[in-house]
């Protein structure tokens, strides 16, 4: 669906960042890396090419959304059972923050003989103290990132109240919806991915938490975090119509071709009008790359942004499959088999080696 090669760009350097010397929490970050690996395999395949430090931060942020992705399932339709799960993350967050804020400071020094101001970087002190011994690891790990990447909250929280928004087990009515969903968790996830390996959307950003102002690349991640979405909701299909759950197609593209949520409890195979209404929601996310691959012929992805949007190779994979299916969202071929697996890790292979997220 997308072939396209581009020369990576490195981005400009504004202040170093600077991060916190606290001692890693081994007990915790295995617990992120355990998580990820059974619940959300693709992704922790992408994450085995960052740098350790990295990782760690990412993973954490995966596991975060791992975490608040199950507590629908676990609570069995108790509403009240999974506020207060999502209460305690909430707390969670609270907590990380306060605490980051006592630990960060910025100072503005003007010179009396000139009309230069210079502003210093703000540093996380490598005095702050280690996260409460009662969080479980995932929160840890968590806070750790939080404090040292100076990650921004807004996309924590909006991932958080997204998740949540499941509870109410809403459909989806529009485009609109399907493309905010896939915004509210996609996009945030790939923004916090940015953040952990120091690229910040402005420069006020960079002067206050130190970084590299990359605007381009919070753009490439609003589109690959949206197409990721997009197609998490499509591979959901099948079990959302079997559980119950809230269908992940939207209401008007199935009214479009005339569908309707119970002609997707047969298991398969897919009538034709069921092939085109995947096929629509295919395309809008199919739709998201093509703004990224413009962006990549452009040279507007750095080297650094391409290492934290590997995942868009994720979503061409499943999307040409899906082609390949004539979108049958039932198809066996849809499953990824071990050696599948392998030809997509090589296939991450090269694109990390050449700075690039797209074949």
């Amino acid at each position: 669906m997308i072939r396209v090669l581009r020369r990576a760009r490195p981005t400009t350097k504004l202040i170093p960042r600077h991060l916190s010397t606290a001692a890693p929490d081994a007990a915790a970050d295995s617990e992120c890396d355990r998580l990820v690996k059974q619940y959300d395999y693709e992704n922790y395949m992408c994450s085995l090419f960052l740098p350790e430090d990295v990782r760690s931060s990412v993973l954490s942020t995966r596991a975060f959304n791992v975490e608040l992705a199950t507590i629908r399932d676990a609570a069995r339709n108790n509403s009240l059972t999974g506020r207060l799960r999502f209460q305690f993350w909430r707390d969670v967050l609270d907590g990380a923050y306060a605490d980051h804020s006592t630990t960060t400071s910025t100072t503005s020094t003007t010179s009396t003989t000139s009309t230069t101001s210079t502003i210093s970087t703000t540093s996380t002190s490598s005095t702050a103290s280690p996260p409460p011994p009662a969080l479980n690891p995932i929160s840890r790990s968590l806070y750790s990132a939080v404090r040292q990447r100076s990650l921004n909250k807004r996309w924590l929280s909006r991932l958080l109240v997204a998740r949540e928004k499941e509870l109410e087990n809403e459909e989806l009515s529009d485009m609109g919806d399907f493309e905010e969903y896939a915004e509210a968790v996609g996009s945030s996830l790939m923004y916090l991915s940015l953040q952990c390996h120091g690229l910040r959307e402005n420069e006020e950003e960079v002067l206050r938490y130190g970084g590299t102002y990359d605007e381009a690349s919070y753009r490439a991640a609003g589109h690959v975090g949206r197409a990721m979405g997009m197609v998490t909701m499509l591979r959901g299909i099948p079990m959302t119509a079997e559980a119950g759950q809230r269908f992940t197609l939207p209401f008007w593209i199935m009214s479009t071709h005339g569908v309707k949520r119970e002609d997707f409890l047969n298991g398969g195979p897919s009538t034709i009008v069921m092939r085109d209404a995947v096929l629509e929601a295919a395309t809008a996310a199919n739709n998201q790359l093509l703004d990224v691959k413009q962006m990549q012929e452009e040279n507007e992805i750095s080297s650094t942004a391409a290492s934290a949007l590997l995942p868009a190779a994720l979503a061409q994979d499943f999307l040409t499959r899906l082609e390949d299916a004539d979108f049958d969202i039932f198809s066996p071929t849809l499953m990824r088999s071990k050696w599948n697996n392998v030809q997509l890790m090589l296939r991450l292979y090269r694109l990390q080696s050449k700075g690039k997220i797209l074949l």
